[in-house]
């Protein structure tokens, strides 16, 4: 299970997920937020599946997958 803030495919949205990444940005040297499908695509590569996605209050989601 993962909760986070997720940002969408063009990198826009939602507004609390944009503003974490900019903080990265600024802040870390290589942090940032990651889209659903980059996060997705990882986990598969490491031999999750069976996901599942569910949005949560003020851009936070919850992604569930299930070691295969």
């Amino acid at each position: 299970m993962i909760v986070d803030l997720f940002l969408n495919t063009d990198l826009t949205q939602p507004y609390n997920a944009v503003l974490f990444s900019l903080t990265m940005l600024m802040f870390t040297a290589t942090g940032r937020t990651y889209r659903f499908n980059e996060t997705e695509t990882l986990l598969m590569k490491v031999g999750f599946g069976k996901l599942k996605r569910f949005d949560l209050d003020r851009g936070s989601s919850f992604i569930e997958a299930e070691k295969i």
